[in-house]
């Protein structure tokens, strides 16, 4: 089981240790921006101050949210992992029997959402996950398939049943897809004679296209940009794992990459990459050789893809994470500053500054975040929206 899977378990599995009580409240502000009080910094960079300075130092509107709580199934648990820019979540929630694939439809200037729609396994097979949407409406994810394989589909705009994603061309039987962009290319991974590897499904249903790795075992890609940069992991020739990036053009063909992203800094030996946006920045994670685990914010020069710069969003002693960045410069992730994990934010213009979006909870992760930066996740068992105020 890949690492983007065991992630979403382990979190879901440590919300449901802490208990299932609902979230009381809504998103509160930390008082983490004392040091960048509001107008004192010019943070888009053109010499005037305006309100677009104010806001990741300005911890009253950095900080406030409304948050939307998500109808689960029948089951103890559900989770959001993926927004479109038009407010249709998706994510995976617990029937009382298994775990599902689902859709919820978000109104976020009533405050509400509908009911969780179920994105249906294979057939009678009884599990299934969905990890990624594009604006269109159209999911991806993975199904059970014949009671043992877990296999990559799609579920079209409006509909719950899937189409399997193929596997010609050598790849199979195990095989998962994370994400979509809007021209309809999906990435994911699939299984080979040598293990898992990275590939991308171009639009039209063709045959996955292998990535290739970086000289070990396995790869995987987790997220693609309307303009083809992709992100994920790969094994090292040394057995360590680095986030990577490659970038395909309009039909599919690798342009650039796999190319290594590096860590965030001397004192880490691995990284994975979750997110990227068209502007090439990615957001993930890096890692030490003591475990301890580092949200970081990679900036890749658009020429050659090699970071031109890499920022350690999080801080000596406490783990942290970013899943997700968008256009806006808003990035979104988790944060154990505090001592437990919670659902947090940041800004690219302000990097030093994490919002902890859900603090009233006892443990929350946010996975996703869309262009009206929306915010999704999870918060002691339940999925949630979190809406900027």
């Amino acid at each position: 089981m890949k690492r983007f899977k065991l992630l979403m378990l382990i979190g879901l599995v440590t919300a449901l240790a802490f208990g299932l009580p609902g979230c009381s409240g809504g998103g509160g502000g930390s008082d983490s921006g004392a040091a960048n009080p509001a107008g004192n910094s010019d943070s888009d960079g053109d010499g005037i101050p305006n309100s677009d300075d104010t806001l990741p130092n300005d911890d009253t509107r950095f900080a406030a949210f409304t948050r939307i709580l998500l109808d689960t199934l029948d089951g103890v648990f559900s989770t959001g992992v993926d927004i479109n820019d038009n407010d249709q979540v998706v994510g995976l929630a617990d029937d009382g029997t298994s775990i599902k694939g689902v859709r919820w439809a978000v109104d976020a200037d009533a405050g509400t959402a509908g009911a969780p729609a179920v994105l249906a396994p294979i057939g009678e097979n009884d599990y299934s996950a969905a990890y990624g949407n594009n604006d269109t409406g159209v999911a991806v994810g993975e199904s059970e398939k014949d009671g043992s394989d877990f296999v990559a589909v799609l579920w079209g705009a409006g509909e719950t049943t899937p189409a399997e994603l193929s596997l010609s061309g050598g790849f199979g039987p195990t095989s998962a897809a994370y994400a979509i962009n809007n021209e309809g290319q999906i990435v994911g991974e699939a299984l080979t004679d040598s293990g898992l590897v990275a590939v991308l499904w171009n639009a039209g249903g063709a045959d996955p296209v292998s990535l290739g790795t970086l000289g070990g075992a396995f790869s995987a890609a987790y997220h693609i940009s309307d303009n083809g940069l992709i992100v994920g992991e790969a094994e090292l020739e040394n057995g360590n794992t680095s986030a990577v990036v490659w970038m395909v053009d309009a039909t599919g063909a690798i342009t650039h990459g796999p190319i290594a992203l590096g860590t965030a800094g001397d004192d880490f030996i691995s990284s994975i990459a979750f997110g990227v946006d068209n502007f090439g920045r990615v957001s993930g994670e890096s890692e030490t050789a003591d475990g301890e685990i580092h949200a970081t914010l990679w900036t890749l020069d658009p020429a050659t893809l090699v970071p031109s710069e890499i920022a350690d969003l999080g801080v000596a002693g406490a783990d942290s994470s970013a899943y997700a960045v968008n256009e806006s410069g808003r990035i979104a992730g988790w944060d154990g500053r505090d001592g437990v994990s919670l659902a947090s934010v940041w800004d690219t213009r302000n990097t030093s500054l994490v919002d902890l979006i859900l603090e009233e909870g006892s443990f929350s992760q946010a996975y996703g975040l869309n262009e009206q930066n929306l915010t999704v996740g999870v918060s002691a068992g339940q999925a949630f929206v979190a809406v900027p105020q």
